[in-house]
């Protein structure tokens, strides 16, 4: 679940982000497994802000609809 979210987040983004989803054949198993090394260590590999940025105009058209 954790790594099918991502991959639905890259099909909407340009190439080569896009590319990237060529990596679901890769067993969904060990995929989510990677994909919590990174959440654990998200802060060490990019960074923290100090501060939260408040929300633009626009703010509902940045987020995907949950589908049901």
């Amino acid at each position: 679940m954790r790594s099918e979210a991502m991959f639905e987040i890259l099909a909407r983004l340009n190439a080569p982000w896009r590319w990237l989803t060529a990596a679901r054949v890769v067993p969904a198993t060990l995929r989510d497994w990677m994909y919590d090394k990174i959440a654990i260590n998200r802060y060490r590999l990019f960074g923290k802000y100090d501060s939260t940025r408040l929300p633009v105009a626009d703010y509902e058209g940045r987020f995907l609809k949950a589908r049901r």
